[in-house]
């Protein structure tokens, strides 16, 4: 189960590391004779790794994974394996694979896949044994032959950016094949000849996609009715391609109930399904395989899909359908599918007749079996099949005629993708105005409607990166004091959203106001991260938020009962040390919490008005707006959410009340201590129990 977790404790980028973690060590003697066990160590740590003892030695069990996701110059998350084995603690991690640094000169492709000629394994569970300190794949237990590169979070690649594909350290005697495919549904093909990839010596292919010979993956049947042209796994149009179970995205060797991902051994379904006879009943809504169980989708990326059962009939309604025993003479048996609709009719499509799976290919070359994306279903008015939520939809043919017919879900049968292509219609930003200090760091988030586009992918950029910037993947980072438009582009139809970004000056990237009291006031609450928002509440002399704010929680009392105090206690302490601030303590630098005598010069009518809002900058949060009246600081002001208190495990008055503790205790009342209270009908001092949540409002010198 992965062994023990360990984590490093460096706080920067060394190439030694001391990590922390639990052991248990192994001791004990092998064979009758007594020796000490190795220590395996394997970067990152994964839940799939595992070592087995085989007489005196021992190996290592991971995974390679077969579909990684491309980060620009980078690795993909949790893929770039290395391992160390030692009789001690000390161990030195070599690299375990090998692989190809990308570049590419498009900016549509949204997957790579990458094949020996030969059949060569690429990833898989492998076992590792250790030559001389150096890893080596002695065995591989699940080969997979194909490797996936998808680009991290969606969308495409970049163009001129460094993607890295790592896979088994491979020796391509027959040479091997890149794949690209684009967000328009075309198909490129790169060979390379003869390639031996050694361990921890990647290959360069830069602009890899240039040398590519491009062709479109699908021909449109009739009005933006987009068939693909081969079958999932096919590298022609004649080949059979891969064989799925219905629902699942990898080919296999077995198929029945018992290998089915959505079954159990009692022959029991665990999804999509809509009658408890046959096991659990999940979401009736889903009459079509989700985006995840989708292997076109899976396959190929955005916009492709397996046809539903109603695309299949239309390919019965509106095609010739012509048998063949030797399709362009390559001897393949099937059906060549010609469209009848005018300005169509030369467009056609050729269905091999591949068969289909159980625990080997059977019938290939005299029937054809083609999955839709609709499974079988109890309570469907019309429907020629019902009750019968263990089959799917799909289209079965033999050289005698065709049909849209249903099969048990287990089978093993090909998939012909079609293309949709679903535009973008709008791009929307989490905030439109953002105020951040100087070398702070907010994220922005992006969607991209509608959730179903084929080319999600967006573009950033900054009116002045001078004053702000923004990352790939929309971190934006303020630069110095004034105000730039961070907007965001889809790819698909240059639909743009922006937010105005405000850099202001600040103290360990919180940003302040200087309202002319000889004090600079944060603009944020403590556990807040814009105006708006109420932010943590805090026991006085706590620096932590919590669940319970009553005296039984209390760090200073420890009878529990709000009269025996061991800090802060009447005749001693009256101030708040540093240590127990939660504005020092959470924000650090030179932040603290206001004393009661500063709040009280803050609540001067002459120099300052506390405007109360029931709607502050549109977002309908209530509270009172302090504006400076100090000559040369006129204007400047800063926000006062009413964020309640908390008692015990209750919120209280949340929206018509605020409360905000100073850093003074009372001196007569031990048990209290000072703050500012508003409604909206004014504004005062106040005492509470220390025990009780408030809100926090940093200030610096």
């Amino acid at each position: 189960n992965g062994g023990a977790e360990f984590t490093s404790l460096n706080t920067e980028h060394s190439a030694s590391a001391d990590l922390t973690g639990v052991l248990t060590a192994v001791t004990g003697s092998e064979n009758g004779s007594s020796s000490r066990k190795y220590f395996w160590g394997v970067y990152p740590y994964s839940e799939n790794n595992s070592v087995t003892l085989s007489g005196s030695s021992n190996y290592l069990t991971t995974v390679v994974n077969d579909v990684q996701y491309g980060v620009a110059d980078s690795y993909s998350p949790g893929q770039n394996i290395w391992i160390g084995r030692d009789l001690g603690l000390e161990l030195s991690f070599k690299s375990l694979l090998s692989g190809i640094k990308f570049t590419f000169s498009r900016d549509d492709i949204v997957m790579v896949t990458i094949k020996g000629n030969n059949g060569e394994y690429l990833a898989g569970k492998v076992n590792v044994l250790m030559d001389s300190g150096v890893p080596v794949v002695s065995d591989v237990v699940e080969g997979k032959t194909v490797l996936t590169l998808k680009p991290d979070g969606g969308g495409t690649f970049r163009s001129g950016a460094v993607y890295r594909a790592l896979f088994l350290p491979t020796n391509f005697t027959d040479g091997l094949t890149v794949s690209f495919l684009t967000s328009d549904g075309t198909s490129g093909n790169r060979a390379y000849g003869k390639l031996n990839f050694e361990r921890n010596n990647p290959k360069n292919a830069a602009n890899a996609d240039a040398g590519a010979t491009w062709q479109p993956l699908y021909v449109e049947m009739g009005p933006k009715i987009f068939w693909a042209t081969r079958n999932i796994g096919a590298v022609n149009p004649w080949d059979t391609g891969d064989y799925f179970a219905w629902g699942e995205t990898e080919a296999k060797t077995s198929y029945s109930w018992n290998t089915y991902k959505w079954g159990t051994a009692n022959n029991e379904l665990t999804k999509y399904n809509d009658d408890s006879t046959f096991g659990t009943v999940d979401n009736p809504a889903y009459l079509y395989l989700q985006a995840d169980d989708d292997a076109a989708r899976v396959n190929l990326g955005p916009g492709w899909l397996t046809p539903q059962k109603n695309d299949w009939q239309w390919l019965v309604d509106n095609c010739d359908w012509e048998w063949t025993d030797d399709y362009e003479g390559t001897g393949t048996s099937g059906y060549v599918v010609t469209s009848t609709v005018s300005g169509y009719t030369t467009s056609s499509i050729f269905l091999p007749a591949a068969g289909l799976y159980i625990n080997a290919p059977a019938r290939v070359g005299r029937a054809g079996n083609y999955w839709s994306g609709n499974h079988g279903r109890k309570n469907v008015t019309g429907d020629e099949e019902q009750g019968m939520p263990y089959k799917a939809w799909y289209m079965n043919f033999t050289s005698s005629g065709h049909q849209v017919s249903s099969i048990d879900r287990f089978y093993g049968i090909p998939v012909r993708p079609m293309y949709y292509w679903s535009s973008v219609e709008s791009v929307s930003l989490d905030q439109t105005s953002l105020t951040i200090a100087k070398d702070a760091t907010a994220q922005l988030t992006a969607t991209v409607l509608p959730e179903s586009a084929t080319n999600p992918a967006v573009t950033w950029s900054s009116s002045d990166e001078t004053i702000a910037t923004v990352s790939d993947d929309g971190l934006v980072t303020g630069i110095k004091a004034g105000t730039a438009t961070i907007t965001v582009t889809t790819v698909d139809g240059n639909k743009t959203a922006s937010c105005l970004v405000m850099v202001r000056k600040g103290i360990n990237g919180h940003v302040f106001v200087e309202m002319g009291d000889g004090l600079k006031w944060a603009i944020t609450n403590v556990g807040a991260t814009s105006e708006e928002e109420y932010g943590d509440y805090f026991a006085w002399g706590e620096t932590a938020a919590k669940s319970d704010y009553s005296w039984s929680t209390y760090f200073d009392n420890p009878s529990g009962d709000g009269k025996t105090f061991t800090k802060y206690a009447l005749d001693k302490k009256t101030q708040l040390d540093l240590s127990d601030d939660a504005a020092s303590a959470n924000w650090g630098g030179t932040w603290r919490m206001p004393t009661d005598a500063e709040w009280t010069a803050l609540r001067n009518k002459d120099n300052f008005d506390w405007a109360w809002t029931g709607d502050y900058n549109g977002t309908g949060v209530k509270g009172r707006i302090v504006t400076s009246k100090v000559p040369g600081y006129e204007g400047n002001q800063i926000f006062l959410p009413a964020t309640g208190y908390r008692n015990g495990t209750s919120l209280r008055d949340v929206g018509s009340s605020g409360y905000y503790w100073s850093s003074s205790l009372n001196t007569s009342d031990s048990y209290d201590a000072w703050g500012v209270y508003f409604s909206s009908g004014g504004v005062g001092r106040f005492d509470d129990y220390r025990c009780f949540g408030l809100s926090v409002r940093p200030v610096s010198e």
